[in-house]
């Protein structure tokens, strides 16, 4: 899809078996995410997600207003309301993004994506979907900050 991919991961040897797949490798979530439109979080839990948001060398430190933020761990209502608010906080688009299917359809490129976000964030957030999954189901956003509740 053309699109320049750089990783962060806490565990690094994660992060270089990504190389081979064009990825590359930044020392820092804030490097990582540098001059980036959209930006992914796909980590183990919300501690994970805000340590990599906002710790010592946090994402939100280099990211500008306009960008996309994609968040696609599993988190429950309380901290995707946090990390909404954190969005707003930094003038960020923000997409609670779920993906839905095993190992071999994720392989595949046939995962299917749940979304809610704003409407000006969709636009931006799409062609990253649509590289992920085959399909994108997007779910109207509750007027506190558009994540998913019961649909995933």
């Amino acid at each position: 899809m053309g699109f320049e991919v750089r990783v962060w991961d806490s565990m690094r040897a994660r992060a270089d078996a990504l190389v081979p797949y064009g990825a590359r490798v930044s020392r820092t979530p804030a490097a990582a995410v540098a001059r980036a439109s959209t930006v992914i979080t796909l980590v183990r839990d919300a501690d994970c997600i805000a340590e990599a948001m906002i710790g010592p060398d946090g994402a939100v430190k280099e990211m500008q207003p306009g960008t996309v933020w994609l968040q696609m761990t599993r988190v429950g209502e309380q901290h995707a309301e946090a990390f909404a608010a954190l969005a707003r906080t930094y003038r960020l688009g923000y997409v609670d993004a779920q993906m839905a299917g095993d190992w071999e359809a994720a392989e595949r490129g046939r995962l299917i994506v749940l979304a809610s976000g704003s409407e000006s964030a969709r636009g931006q957030a799409q062609p990253v979907l649509d590289a992920i999954g085959r399909q994108t189901r997007w779910i109207p956003s509750p007027p506190n900050g558009g994540f998913l509740r019961s649909h995933a």
